[in-house]
Formats: structure tokens, C-alpha cells, sequence
């Protein structure tokens, strides 16, 4: 008997990553993706992919009746609700004088600090760091809290579930803070800090296995939608691709 090698907790984050219900995921299209990935073993337990930065913490399984639940729930994770309704607040008593350096040479220093604070809201976080290091008049630009609450967000897709509405109604939040805590607390090679072992898990599947599902998955929608036989799906193909890479 062929067993579904795929769990649970993975399919909610894949609808998720597909912007999808769980209801709105077509079995019939994602148990095909899963046959040509299967590794060709007599129970099909594992698939022939490639499971992405997996450390030796991530490794174990514990058995529930008949599904396999991972030790570090990706979905409901640990330590995570208790962050949001206890978030890091900003300390009154400590005071950041910003040094303001010379804009002279600068091209950028022709632009209004309107232009400015656009052009950064549009940039995900590392490369405006990069552009701090290199442009006086964006090290000059201060990252207020609009910034790191919107990046939040946009930056890091895998907390479908943050709470922002919530959140910005509590007072003296600290937004960089947050930021930091959840981007390093989800990556174990950047941790530093408080590290939740199922949101690292849940950043692995959503950045390195999604798009392995999500691409043939969408292209086998496609090729339903527009009724074409399975050699003649680069339109499927493209219009699959271009989902995925539009992904925020």
C-alpha cells in the first residue's frame, strides 16, 4: 500500500503558501505531484527531493496513532503566541542620539527625504542595510517603526499567523526588536538569541520545499484550466513558474 509521504501540518502550510484552503487544495492534482516525486520504494514513505536545511534537532519524528507528528510543530509553534501577547517593549530610559554624517558627493542627497523613505519602504531588509553602508543619506534616514512593522510582514510570509492588527494597538512596542526576534528565532544559522524550533522548521518548508511542490502542483491546475494535453504545457509551465516567483 502506497503511503502519503507528506504530513499534515506540511499540506496547511503548503495552502497557505499557495494562498489557498485547505478545501480549495485539488487532491487529485497534488497526488500526482507527490507520484513523481516518490523515491521509488515499496511503501513510498520518503520522496526523491531534496528536504533542505534539515539539522540533527529537526530530525526526529514522535508517532500519534496513525500519523507521524514532527517533534517541532511548524504550524502551531511553540513559544510563539507567548511572544505576541508579551512582545518586546522599548526602554524610555535609554536615549539613541543619531550622528548625522556628511551627504556631500552623495547623488542621492538631490532627492527629498519623502523620495527616500519610498524608495527604502520598497527594499527588504539586507539590501537596505546595503544601502546604509553606502549612501550617507540613507545611513542619515532613521527606520522608525512604520519600517520594521511593514517588514514584518512583507519580509518574512511565513508568519501568516501574526497578530499585526493586534499588535499595533499595544503600546511602547519594539518593532526592530520584534523584527529580529522572529527573523533570527526562525533560522537556525542566524540564531542568536530565543531560537522557536518550530518556526525554523516552518521557514524550511515554506522557503525550500514549497516551491518543489507548489510549481508542478500549478501546472498541473493550469494544464486542467486550459484543457491542454500534458505535451504541450509551456503555457502551464510559465504561468506556473510566475506564481511561484511572485511569491511575497
Amino acid at each position: 500500500m502506497w503511503r502519503l509521504p507528506f504530513h499534515s501540518e506540511c499540506i496547511k502550510i503548503l495552502c497557505h503558501y499557495l494562498d489557498i484552503s485547505m478545501s480549495q487544495l485539488n487532491n487529485t492534482s497534488f497526488l500526482e505531484v507527490l507520484k513523481a516525486l516518490d523515491d521509488g520504494s515499496e511503501h513510498g514513505t520518503f520522496l526523491d527531493i531534496d528536504y533542505g536545511d534539515i539539522t540533527s534537532v529537526m530530525c526526529e519524528w514522535t508517532r500519534n496513532g496513525s500519523e507521524d507528528y514532527f517533534i517541532f510543530n511548524p504550524v502551531n509553534v511553540a513559544g510563539l503566541t507567548e511572544l505576541y501577547q508579551n512582545p518586546p517593549r522599548c526602554d524610555s530610559s535609554i536615549t539613541h542620539e543619531k550622528k548625522m554624517v556628511s551627504v556631500k558627493g552623495d547623488p542621492f542627497r538631490k532627492f527629498s527625504q519623502e523620495i527616500i523613505s519610498l524608495i527604502m519602504s520598497e527594499l527588504d531588509v539586507p539590501t537596505t542595510f546595503k544601502m546604509r553602508q553606502s549612501s550617507p543619506v540613507f545611513s542619515n534616514t532613521g527606520l522608525g517603526v512604520t519600517f520594521w512593522k511593514s517588514h514584518i510582514v512583507s519580509g518574512m510570509p511565513w508568519l501568516w499567523d501574526f497578530p499585526a492588527s493586534t499588535l499595533v494597538q499595544v503600546e511602547g512596542v519594539d518593532w526592530e526588536q520584534l523584527y529580529r526576534t522572529l527573523y533570527r528565532g526562525s533560522k537556525y544559522n542566524a540564531a542568536n538569541g530565543v531560537l522557536f524550533n518550530g518556526l525554523c522548521n516552518r521557514r524550511r518548508i515554506w522557503e525550500q520545499m514549497c516551491p518543489i511542490f507548489a510549481v508542478p502542483y500549478l501546472e498541473n491546475e493550469s494544464r486542467r484550466r486550459l484543457n491542454v494535453p500534458e505535451t504541450t504545457q509551456n503555457q502551464a509551465h510559465d504561468e506556473a513558474n510566475s506564481k511561484v516567483i511572485n511569491r511575497p
